[in-house]
């Protein structure tokens, strides 16, 4: 299959700006939580998580970008800015690269591993490098814009690339190295819509224990496990009825490309989601038949899946923090780390339900 290059997006980049950024806009107006009565229920496990440590970050908008066997990693708005702390939220250090023309790296997604910080320059295209060690910084240009990319070796990603079609463009699942080469690309893993990627649209995690990809759908109750060669393992379905979520798009002709925009905020499935230690875990927007609904509107429940075969294991509430929903989370071991906008909080999972 020819995948088209850099210079089909230059004529297509005012219409893909909209599919690449949309999660943010449509997160704040579908992210409501489905409160009704919807066919399912939740298994809880009790004594499950506890506060521990508390701090006001330094940053105006930050995210989670990783955890290694030391320390965490906070990234910000700005590219090239890194906050390194400790585990206890402790010993914060702001840490800074730059590159000539830092314009064009937005918008963008960050990531931690193999010692290295990236920074995924989605439109550019391009994988920035950050040497967590040697503080090098190595710019890899790519030929294929992209909305999410995962680091699984030092030299390799899987990414969902941008693709054009006769009557538009959607996204692709690929394997691509640092010198840009997409060495597999694969049309089949993710249905093709005629509604720019929209139907597409979800998250893509690497679980290094169990050496798998998975793809989580915001907007149907699905997800996929694959290997690193994006063989498919299987297609899993989260624990709620919602299979088959209407995405309804406006689709216009502009001169050589075409341009979609939603006719009506997407009913959200799944909104974050993380894996570790062969567990997956997905914050669910639908509450449970079994669920009070002010416990499920004060907390945010997380589903917990065995990512060797899929099945729903057991599902845990994590609280709101001074009247604020969680905005990010990351699990590794029996640690969770949230943010709250600005506040992080360390919580303690019971090790006899994460192993």
């Amino acid at each position: 299959m020819k995948i088209a290059t850099k210079k089909v997006y230059v004529g297509i980049t005012a219409c893909i700006i909209l599919p690449i950024l949309a999660i943010g806009t449509i997160f704040s107006i579908s992210d409501r939580p489905n409160i009704r009565s919807n066919s399912f229920l939740r298994t809880f496990t009790p004594n499950e998580i506890v506060k521990r440590k508390y701090s006001e970050l330094p940053l105006e908008y930050p995210c989670i970008s990783g955890i290694d066997e030391h320390f965490i990693y906070f990234a910000d708005t700005i590219p090239g800015r890194i906050l390194k702390t400790d585990y206890n939220l402790n010993g914060e250090e702001l840490l800074n690269f730059s590159i000539k023309d830092m314009t064009k790296l937005y918008p963008f997604g960050t990531c931690v591993s193999n010692n290295n910080f990236y920074h995924l320059a989605k439109i550019s295209p391009a994988i920035i490098q950050y040497n967590l060690m040697t503080k090098n910084v190595t710019e890899y240009k790519l030929t294929n814009n992209f909305n999410q990319c995962v680091n699984v070796s030092p030299v390799s990603f899987i990414a969902k690339v941008l693709v054009k079609k006769s009557h538009g463009f959607d996204f692709y699942l690929s394997k691509i190295d640092l010198s840009g080469h997409l060495s597999i690309v694969d049309s089949s893993l993710l249905p093709y819509k005629t509604d720019g990627g929209f139907y597409n649209d979800g998250v893509l995690l690497f679980d290094k224990s169990s050496y798998s990809i998975l793809f989580v759908a915001y907007y149907r109750n699905e997800f996929i496990c694959l290997d690193t060669n994006l063989n498919l393992s299987y297609r899993g379905k989260t624990i709620d009825t919602f299979s088959n979520t209407s995405v309804a798009v406006i689709k216009e002709r502009l001169d050589t490309s075409w341009s979609y925009t939603m006719s009506k905020p997407p009913k959200l499935i799944n909104r974050k989601s993380n894996v570790d230690n062969g567990l997956l875990y997905i914050q669910s927007n639908i509450k449970a038949d079994n669920e009070a609904t002010s416990d499920f509107k004060n907390n945010s429940v997380i589903d917990v899946y065995n990512i060797k075969n899929g099945v729903y294991l057991h599902s845990f509430y994590l609280p709101h923090f001074d009247g604020k929903e969680v905005t990010d989370y990351r699990i590794k071991g029996n640690m969770l780390t949230a943010l709250y906008d600005k506040s992080a909080v360390i919580y303690y999972l019971n090790p006899a339900w994460f192993r």
